[in-house]
């Protein structure tokens, strides 16, 4: 591993164990494993033959979790050409082909994979975009009637505007974040 590349590893299922390289960025930010291992128990009754969608895929640790515990397709969104490559480069030694790579704005990627089941938002903290991108996903159909939607922010962000017909079915938090099941067919409480 060189000095300017970080990893993390697949936490469960085919390819647990397997570490993913990844270039060290101040936005590239991957979801710790124990918070990985929480939401693959939350997810663990409807993960198996989903079709996923990582928007910010960053190390596509959370698409690529979801892919070794079953799911039958993920697609990956970043709009940064090193993070798709070096994306692209850890998803061939998974000999998998149930992938696509899209790297473009969420806003302009054209989905072909859509609806999808589950879908994982976890952007760069700094620029804010969880609503925006739960409302551009309500507003384009890309989910399934049922669909799963986890979405991380920084500690205590508001998370004021999403789909008023989205109910979290599951939360938790660490020191520096906080982490949320929704799904677009359970009424708000």
């Amino acid at each position: 591993m060189a000095d300017n590349e970080g990893t993390v590893r697949i936490i469960g299922g085919r390819f647990r164990g397997k570490k993913l390289t990844f270039p060290l960025k101040e936005t590239l930010r991957p979801t710790q494993d124990r918070v990985r291992e929480t939401l693959f128990n939350w997810l663990m009754n409807d993960i198996v033959d989903a079709n996923c969608l990582d928007v910010f895929a960053g190390t596509g640790a959370l698409g690529l979790e979801a892919l070794s515990r079953g799911a039958r397709h993920v697609t990956f969104i970043d709009s940064d050409s090193a993070a798709i490559n070096t994306l692209k480069k850890n998803a061939g030694t998974f000999n998998a082909d149930h992938l696509t790579f899209i790297r473009t704005n969420y806003k302009e990627a054209l989905l072909s994979q859509a609806p999808f089941d589950i879908v994982f938002i976890d952007p760069p903290f700094a620029e804010q975009l969880q609503v925006p991108v739960a409302q551009w996903l309500e507003a384009n159909q890309y989910l399934t009637a049922k669909a799963l939607i986890y979405i991380e922010t920084k500690k205590d962000s508001d998370m004021a505007g999403l789909p008023e017909h989205w109910g979290c079915l599951k939360q938790s938090s660490t020191a520096t974040i906080d982490y949320y099941l929704y799904s677009n067919a359970v009424p708000p409480l």
